[in-house]
């Protein structure tokens, strides 16, 4: 994301910013009259000693300053809507592409840090559309007003506060350069900060369970040493900045009373023009000063311009748009190869799944089973081959469409710190079938709040069993034509576990699909498909009660 993408955010408040420039314009004359107001009433009212033409001009004076007060409100009422519309809508952006963006992001980088480091950078983003970004249009305004009048004063006085500009300006360049490099040491160890997070959140049962608690606290002291650091040269030279610009503007302000006496010594400018002057010289500077502190934030948050549009150039799921039919009649597999990080996940997998089957796929750990159904799922794209639901390549489905044809228990279940009515009926609709099946809902029934138990953050009020369970029905709600389990009886008990089989037995689903280690459910099954080192070694159909060949690895051998 660059400068000119902001630029492009703000399009939609032209009006909004038009009504800005137009109240800045009578800033503007505002601005320009007033120093010739305080001309006056020095010279015409003080130095004659004339009251009536000093209350006269005090009156103005007095009119001109609520004038701009009230201006300056509904400029700023206008900004703060604007910005305020800009952060929501930007965080909105970020928030839906961050859960739109493939599968394999987050499996490099993790859903949480590359959230997070996303709104870091929003976050400094907004810093200058909260407080500065939009006040330029107001500040250009005022520049040329009080530059009008000051030069009208005189021109050779204004001319020493206009070579205070490129003075400013070079410092400016100067410290804009360090203070890049310094945010880009800020961005980067904000981001291994996240990513420490992330890790540590996700593995705190192990830090307790293996004695890592000073370890990781000794790391995080590191961390954030390092964050503190890197802030402070960062603040620092942010103070450096102002005290340098505001030193070179103090001598050259202080230098136009020698200039001043000069012109007054030779009637060139009256002491009445130069108090006038001086008083408003500084309000000459103020503005070029937030115009060329501006820039500098600029320069300061380019590294997370450039990070924010790394985030937002990650390439989003779907691309498909034809819809599912009504039925679906057979799912098929075409020469289907994974490589990830140069390692071949799953080679060459051909297979077939028709309407009515109940499909078990079996292997050893890490034999590619879960990426399997990863790619059915359109987590991962195929490296090689492609996947067909009736002929038609899956990558064709509009993704929201094909994803509902299925519903879905995965191996790592997550439960949503919610109730466990709104766990199962993700889609707000009220409980069905589902809700008739005991061993499943047996332990909901027997708490006191029942379907409103609250699942705890993650479902940690639940044990592994009853997050299985919750998990199904939530897949069973969906009413789908594909079914789809991941080891969903891992955490099962003996009873739970033959309930489970009974109710797969009598499973009316188009397709069945069951990823599994366990023997007894292979009864259920109609065909089973073995995995070994990403490749199929045996696709089995049950003939009557009879396996057609045996040809599987030993913890899944038939007798």
């Amino acid at each position: 994301m660059k400068i000119r993408a902001i630029l492009r955010m703000m399009k939609s408040y032209r009006l909004q910013i038009a009504g800005i420039m137009a109240l800045s314009l009578l800033v503007s004359a505002f601005s320009a009259i007033t120093p010739f107001i305080s001309q006056s009433m020095i010279d015409k009212g003080l130095v004659s000693v004339h009251i009536p033409h000093v209350i006269y001009c005090v009156v103005l004076l007095v009119l001109f300053f609520l004038l701009k007060q009230i201006i300056e409100y509904v400029q700023k009422k206008i900004e703060i809507d604007i910005s305020n519309d800009v952060a929501k809508n930007l965080q909105m952006k970020s928030i839906s592409h961050g859960m739109k963006i493939k599968s394999l992001y987050y499996k490099d980088q993790g859903i949480y840090k590359i959230i997070s480091d996303a709104f870091f950078d929003i976050n400094a983003l907004l810093s200058i559309a909260q407080s500065q970004f939009l006040t330029i249009f107001i500040l250009i305004f005022e520049i040329v007003g009080i530059g009008v009048g000051l030069y009208l004063l005189d021109w050779r006085l204004a001319l020493c506060v206009t070579a205070l500009i490129p003075i400013k300006y070079v410092l400016n360049c100067f410290l804009s350069k360090r203070a890049e490099r310094i945010s880009r040491e800020v961005r980067d160890k904000n981001q291994a900060y996240h990513r420490w997070l992330e890790d540590v959140v996700q593995g705190m049962l192990d830090v307790k369970l293996w004695g890592l608690h000073d370890k990781k606290l000794k790391e995080y002291g590191e961390l954030v040493t390092g964050i503190n650091e890197s802030s402070k040269r960062q603040i620092l030279l942010q103070a450096k900045n102002n005290s340098v610009g505001a030193s070179v503007e103090q001598v050259v302000l202080t230098g136009l009373y020698v200039v001043g006496a000069y012109l007054i010594l030779g009637q060139r400018l009256t002491l009445g023009g130069l108090m006038a002057f001086l008083s408003f010289a500084s309000y000459l500077t103020l503005p070029v000063t937030i115009f060329l502190q501006l820039r500098y934030v600029l320069q300061q948050i380019k590294p997370n311009l450039e990070s924010l549009g790394s985030f937002f150039q990650m390439e989003e799921e779907g691309g498909g748009q034809l819809p599912p039919g009504n039925t679906v009649e057979r799912i098929e597999f075409s020469h289907v190869g994974l490589e990830l990080d140069g390692k071949n996940i799953l080679q060459d997998v051909n297979f077939t799944l028709r309407r009515g089957e109940k499909t078990a796929i079996i292997g050893e750990n890490g034999s590619g089973k879960s990426t399997l159904i990863n790619l059915l799922l359109r987590l991962y794209e195929p490296t090689t081959g492609q996947i067909l639901l009736d002929r038609v390549p899956i990558s064709q489905y509009k993704i929201e469409d094909y994803r509902k044809l299925f519903g879905v228990v995965t191996q790592d279940i997550h439960l949503f710190h919610a109730s466990l009515r709104d766990n199962i009926c993700l889609d707000g609709a009220p409980l069905g079938e589902e809700a008739r099946i005991p061993f499943c809902t047996d332990f909901i029934n027997g708490r006191q709040e029942g379907y409103e138990t609250q699942a705890g953050s993650g479902g940690a009020k639940l044990s592994g069993g009853e997050r299985q369970k919750i998990a199904l029905l939530r897949a069973l709600h969906r009413d789908a034509k594909i079914f789809v389990l991941d080891e969903p009886t891992s955490n099962y008990d003996k009873e739970s576990d033959e309930d489970f089989n009974h109710y797969i037995r009598q499973d009316t689903h188009d397709f069945l699909l069951v990823v599994t280690h366990r023997r007894d459910i292979l009864d259920c099954m109609d065909q089973m498909i073995e995995l070994q080192n990403g490749r199929i070694v045996g696709i089995i159909k049950k003939e009557g009660t009879k396996w057609q060949k045996t040809s599987f690895s030993k913890p899944f051998a038939q007798s």
